[in-house]
C-alpha cells in the first residue's frame, strides 16, 4: 500500500556453515516470500517447496475468490443447513468470533456482503444511497452464524451472509507456514505474506530478523528497523486509500458499525505473538479510537505504531513497548 509497508532486510550471504535459501512466489494475490537458514541446502529447498504447497492448501480454506474454497462454500450455503467443515476452518471461525468480541466488533469476518457490495460500487464509481448500505449491513453479525465444535459444522441463520477472511488469513497462513518449517527442523525462518510477516529464530549470529518500516507517504524507511524473533508483524494502511463523497473521506477498510469505510485515516503496524492476532489487530486499530487501541493492545500483549492523519497533520501514536524507529 502506498507509502507504508514492511521490508525484510536480510543479508544476501550465508553465515558459517548455514546455507541461506529464499524464494518468492505469487500467492493469495501478492508476493509470498520464505527465507530460511539451514546447513543442508537440498533439504532446505525441499522443505520450502513443501511449505508453498501448504500455502495453497490453507488458501483453499479462506479464499473468497475461489469457488473451491471453504470460505466460498460457506458464503454460498443456504440458511438453516449444517455444513461440515475441516477442523482448521472451524478453529479459525472460533478464533474470529472471539476476535470480533475482543475488538468491540471492529474486526468481523461476517462483513463479506458489505465487502463485495463496496467492491462493486468502487468499480462503478457510484456512491450508493444509505438504504443500499443499510440492506447490506443487516447481513453482518455473528448472530447469523452458528458453530458446532463437536461436529465441526457451521450453519448460517440467514441467507446472503458472506464471510471475508481478508483481515486475518495472510497473517494466520504466514504463521502456520513458519511453524511448519520449524517442525521440519528449520528454526531460522522468516515468512512474508504480502506484508504480514512471521519471524522464527534469528539468522545465525544475529539478534533477529531485520524488518524495515516505510515512513507514511515516503519511499524512505524509518532509521531503525524492527529486530524480531518468534514474533509476527502486520500492517494495515488506509491513510491514502479513500473515497471522498460530499466532503467526507471514506477509507477502503469498512467499519462494521456503520457499513461505510472508516473515516479514521491511519497507517498501522502491530507486533503480536502470532500472525493471526497481529493481522486482525492491525485491522481493528485502523478503526478504533486510540484509547481503545491501547486497551486492546494491553489485553492481547501486543504493541503498535499508528500514524494518523488528523486534519492536515500526521500524528504518531506508539504503545510503550513498540521499538523506537528513529
Amino acid at each position: 500500500m502506498k507509502g507504508w509497508g514492511l521490508l525484510c532486510c536480510i543479508s544476501l550471504t550465508g553465515w558459517g556453515q548455514a546455507f541461506r535459501f529464499q524464494e518468492t512466489r505469487p500467492k493469495m494475490g501478492s508476493p509470498f516470500g520464505i527465507a530460511v537458514y539451514h546447513t543442508d541446502s537440498a533439504y532446505a529447498r525441499q522443505a520450502v517447496d513443501a511449505a508453498f504447497g501448504l500455502v495453497d492448501s490453507l488458501n483453499l480454506l479462506y479464499s473468497d475468490y475461489d469457488s473451491a474454497a471453504w470460505a466460498w462454500k460457506l458464503s454460498e450455503a443456504p440458511a438453516g443447513v449444517w455444513l461440515p467443515v475441516p477442523a482448521p476452518m472451524l478453529h479459525m471461525l472460533v478464533e474470529c468470533r472471539r476476535a470480533a468480541s475482543r475488538s468491540y466488533g471492529s474486526f468481523d469476518i461476517t462483513i463479506g456482503a458489505l465487502t463485495r457490495f463496496w467492491r462493486q460500487q468502487r468499480r462503478t464509481g457510484i456512491f450508493p444511497p444509505d438504504s443500499a448500505v443499510a440492506a447490506m449491513r443487516v447481513l453482518t453479525g455473528w448472530k447469523w452464524m452458528e458453530l458446532d465444535p463437536q461436529r465441526n459444522s457451521v450453519r448460517k441463520r440467514r441467507a446472503g451472509v458472506r464471510l471475508d477472511f481478508g483481515g486475518i488469513a495472510k497473517g494466520a497462513i504466514a504463521w502456520e507456514v513458519m511453524l511448519f518449517l520449524q517442525r521440519q527442523g528449520i528454526a531460522s525462518v522468516m515468512v512474508d505474506a504480502g506484508g504480514d510477516i512471521a519471524c522464527g529464530a534469528p539468522p545465525p549470529g544475529k539478534a533477529g530478523w531485520q524488518i524495515a518500516v516505510n515512513r507514511p507517504e515516503e519511499e524512505d524507511t524509518w532509521q531503525r528497523p524492527l529486530v524480531l524473533q518468534q514474533q509476527a508483524v502486520a500492517t494495515s494502511g488506509n491513510m491514502y486509500q479513500a473515497w471522498e463523497y460530499q466532503g467526507i473521506r471514506y477509507s477502503h477498510i469498512i467499519d462494521p458499525a456503520t457499513g461505510y469505510g472508516s473515516t479514521r485515516h491511519r497507517n498501522v503496524t502491530v507486533l503480536a505473538a502470532d500472525g493471526a492476532t497481529a493481522d486482525w489487530l492491525a485491522t481493528a486499530f485502523s478503526i478504533l479510537p486510540i484509547r481503545r487501541c491501547s486497551k486492546l493492545a494491553r489485553k492481547m500483549h501486543a504493541e503498535y505504531f499508528i500514524a494518523a492523519l488528523e486534519g492536515e497533520k500526521i500524528i504518531s501514536y506508539r504503545s510503550p513497548g513498540f521499538p523506537a524507529l528513529q
